[in-house]
């Protein structure tokens, strides 16, 4: 896997987009077939990480993460295939107006793991 782009939008006041893409540079797709149908490898997984002072609090937390709206926050993206590029997008809503910093994640079973630091300025 190689991680192609990393990209911070500010939407609005206080709302950001946290976008990654990347691509499975490898010779190998991340799951072949028949381990897919055994459920032996995981489906790549993308999700972000701040500080648990920022997002502690839930309905008062300085930094909430809006989109994926799912309990865990974590963006299931499927099997990357060879040569398939993928994204995943996040929304993030930040009170006050220092800047945060957070860690992206892709964790794939096959394609490795891979952390890239980003920073929301207001």
């Amino acid at each position: 896997m190689t991680i192609s782009d990393l990209r911070v939008k500010k939407l609005s006041e206080g709302e950001f987009e946290v976008t990654l893409e990347w691509t499975n540079s490898g010779q190998l797709p991340v799951a072949l077939e028949q381990a897919k149908l055994v459920k032996i490898v995981q489906e790549d997984r993308v999700s972000l990480d701040f500080d648990k002072e920022w997002t502690k609090g839930y309905e008062n937390a300085k930094v909430k993460i809006t989109t994926p709206s799912l309990y865990d926050k974590t963006i299931y993206s499927g099997y990357t295939e060879v040569g398939e590029k993928k994204t995943a997008t996040f929304k993030v809503k930040v009170e006050g107006n220092e800047a945060v910093k957070g860690k992206i994640r892709l964790s794939s079973t096959r394609g490795g793991y891979f952390e890239r630091e980003f920073t929301l300025n207001q």
